[in-house]
């Protein structure tokens, strides 16, 4: 399911600022157990402007690279007793 969401989200040629991205960007989250958009905010302002103009298999690897720093965040932050 997650996989399937990351996919589809890198295959549309939309920009970040659309509703239709922060919808999905929030799907992924609510399945991670992010309440707060603050690192994908910084993430991806690096790519705020090229984003649309990029490759489906550069959003894809993009996004999972997300998920998996937002993963090693939360894991860390419970171990440290957060």
């Amino acid at each position: 399911m997650l996989i399937g969401l990351i996919l589809a989200l890198a295959r549309k040629n939309i920009t970040i600022h659309s509703t239709e991205f922060n919808h999905d960007l929030k799907q992924i989250q609510d399945m991670l157990g992010v309440d707060d958009g603050g690192y994908a905010g910084m993430i991806f302002s690096d790519v705020d402007e090229t984003w649309q103009d990029q490759t489906d298999s550069f959003r894809a690897d993009f996004l999972s690279q997300y998920v998996k720093n937002e993963i090693d965040s939360n894991l860390s932050s419970l171990m440290d007793g957060g």
